[in-house]
């Protein structure tokens, strides 16, 4: 529906889901075919909108905080960027090290 949603997305499985298996020894027609499409789009579009919906939720918790946590809380975010980048950065460079030596 259109209202509020608590964004719970335990009801999304990340396992694919079975269609009907009634096709054994036969090809699916193609009413077959485009109905099982049909299904997986519905499907992939609940799991996006759940998604969505949780996204959401984190936005507009962050936006009732006042402005020194989200100060706090995107600095320390930013601090771990570059660590990881710093990281990714010396094992490249290790890397390339390697490949002049070859």
């Amino acid at each position: 529906g259109i209202g509020k949603s608590s964004a719970d997305t335990s009801s999304v499985s990340p396992v694919p889901y079975v269609f009907n298996g009634s096709s054994r020894g036969r090809k699916c027609t193609a009413v077959e075919k485009v109905a099982e499409r049909q299904q997986r789009r519905m499907i992939k579009n609940r799991e996006s909108a759940a998604r969505y919906q949780a996204r959401k939720q984190k936005m507009e918790s962050k936006s009732k905080q006042p402005p020194a946590v989200v100060i706090t809380e995107l600095r320390n975010e930013n601090g771990s960027c570059w660590i990881n980048m710093h990281s990714v950065q010396m094992k490249f460079l290790q890397q390339y090290k390697v490949n002049q030596c070859l």
